[in-house]
């Protein structure tokens, strides 16, 4: 008995150190996504239901882009990652001053993530899905927070039935592989393993673009996107 336990012992041993060893192989990938040419101008959205708690007018999200035509909410894929099971971490949808916080959101695939209401009037959130069953959810005032998950991955669109201006979406993320760019249109993902991939970026309105990257251990692969122009 002792023979097979201390043979234990070594296997565990030999598997944490293969561990360790994988780990410290991986790379990164990081960027930033910018605008081509001259960005639009920001889009304002009047607005004519609560207004005392939404107010008057909105600057839409659907195409913000900074001083330095940075692009934030574009969604940057890393493809053909294999095993590579989504990380399991708390995410929330925010309603907050009638627009969805944040405007996009990667959640992974089967996890449950919470919808909250801190606006104390009611909303309806509605998921314009395809591979998901859609959702179709009221949350009055009072209900501070609703659960929701999907199963297969996709982008979602999501829609307030009482605030037609509401507009957001849903990542449903298949792997780890997948983050949305800050206000200066950056981007990073982190443990990647050794390899050649198809690096994706998507953009509600200025459409959709892949490079190839090669990612080396302990190394930063650094790639730009210009998209829209």
């Amino acid at each position: 008995m002792k023979k097979y336990f201390g043979a234990f012992i070594v296997i565990g041993l030999l598997w944490g150190g293969l561990q360790l060893a994988l780990a410290g192989d991986a790379g990164s990938v990081s960027g930033t996504v910018k605008f081509k040419g001259n960005p639009p101008p920001p889009r304002k959205v009047a607005i004519s239901t609560d207004p005392s708690v939404c107010g008057t007018e909105q600057q839409s999200e659907d195409a913000v882009v900074g001083p330095d035509k940075g692009i934030k909410y574009a969604v940057v894929r890393l493809i053909g990652v294999k095993g590579a099971a989504p990380e399991a971490k708390a995410v929330a949808l925010e309603q907050k001053g009638c627009k969805f916080a944040p405007h996009v959101l990667v959640v992974p695939k089967g996890a449950t993530f919470d919808i909250l209401n801190e606006d104390g009037i009611s909303h309806n959130i509605h998921s314009h899905s395809t591979a998901n069953p859609e959702m179709n959810k009221a949350q009055p005032g009072f209900k501070k927070k609703m659960t929701q998950k999907f199963d297969q991955p996709e982008r979602i669109k999501l829609s307030c039935d009482v605030h037609p201006w509401m507009k957001g979406w849903i990542v449903v993320a298949e792997d780890s592989y997948v983050v949305v760019t800050d206000e200066k249109g950056a981007f990073k993902l982190p443990n990647v393993p050794p390899g050649t991939y198809k690096l994706e970026v998507w953009h509600e309105k200025f459409g959709t673009q892949t490079k190839d990257v090669t990612v080396k251990g302990g190394a930063d692969s650094s790639v730009v996107f210009e998209l829209g122009g």
